[in-house]
């Protein structure tokens, strides 16, 4: 009997990895995940190896490289309109800030300094318009999002000020500013907003022709899937751009996939950060969001650049991730 109930602990075992596989088999198939570029994909891969064995060998406290950009500042031919208007010095500012702008199209500055000039003067629609301009302009401009989501919050709009905060956190994912202002809006507990910090617990390496994998054994299965993946590596040169996406992406979300079937399937209770990482990861996955998950909470925060790549579509989705898994 009890040989019996050790073999059939591993018949249940192993179908659940097999309809884990075929789930994901599924997912990557529907899902177009035209998101990420080569060089990002490569760049991650190692930090995570490096992450990985930071950790396990010398046992300290990791300080994850996040990059924080910084608030736009006027050029040098609009500082001295700026300081009009923030001195309330408005006669004729509207003219030349207007003339500046059907000048150049891509002037997202001179159009923000308009939203601010109708804004000092209590003219709504007209300071929404120009605000808007700006990030027509310069769509991927973070604190373009960032200047209207405050600008909306004076006028009692907390709906239109969230959306486009969420907007600016993803476009400057590390930004702590944008983060409390979203926590002052939701009145949210931090637990919401706390970054999941993604840190690899396990690591491998190649001796000859075997694949050695080190450090906490739950995390074997994801370290294991990631230097399968690696060697394939040399393959995503001759894809097209869109082709190598996708190829990264399925990288990411088998290794993902595979290291919270393990984890699952350990009954270990995790705690502190591993707690918030898993627990939102399984929910990402069962809600449809586990494309968001990877991207927002693995991979913007250390590779925040690629934001610029998202289509309106990604960004959307992203924000829905942020709204109803975060």
């Amino acid at each position: 009997m009890i040989y019996l109930a050790a073999w059939h602990k591993d018949c249940l075992n192993t179908c659940m990895r097999i309809f884990w596989l075929l789930f994901f088999l599924l997912f990557a198939t529907i899902t177009n995940g035209q998101l990420l570029r080569d060089l990002a994909g490569l760049e991650r891969a190692a930090q995570n190896m490096n992450l990985a064995i930071q950790y396990i060998e010398t046992d300290t406290a990791i300080s994850l490289n996040t990059h924080v950009f910084k608030t736009s500042k006027a050029p040098e031919h609009l500082v001295k309109i700026e300081s009009k208007i923030q001195a309330k010095k408005y006669k004729k500012l509207e003219g030349k800030l207007l003339n500046i702008a059907t000048e150049n199209n891509s002037d997202f500055y001179s159009r923000r300094l308009l939203g601010d000039l109708f804004a000092a003067k209590n003219d709504e629609t007209n300071a929404r318009l120009w605000y808007e301009a700006s990030i027509d302009a310069s769509p991927h401009t973070w604190d373009s999002y960032f200047v209207l989501a405050q600008y909306f919050l004076e006028l009692g709009d907390k709906e239109s000020a969230t959306r486009y905060a969420l907007i600016a956190w993803i476009y400057n994912r590390n930004s702590e500013e944008v983060k409390d202002f979203i926590f002052e809006i939701q009145n949210e507990h931090d637990d919401v907003l706390i970054d999941w910090k993604f840190i690899p617990r396990a690591y491998s390496k190649i001796k000859g022709n075997t694949i050695i994998v080190s450090g906490n054994e739950n995390w074997h299965a994801y370290a294991l899937c990631q230097e399968l993946w690696k060697q394939n590596e040399p393959a995503t040169k001759k894809l097209k751009e869109i082709e190598a996406s996708q190829f990264l992406l399925a990288e990411n979300k088998e290794c993902v996939l595979n290291l919270l079937n393990e984890l699952e399937f350990a009954k270990v209770t995790p705690t502190g950060n591993d707690a918030h990482m898993v627990l939102g990861g399984q929910y990402a996955l069962y809600q449809g969001y586990i494309d968001q998950f990877i991207l927002f909470d693995i991979w913007l925060p250390q590779l925040p650049n690629i934001a610029s790549q998202f289509t309106q579509e990604e960004v959307k989705k992203m924000m829905e991730y942020i709204l109803y898994v975060r």
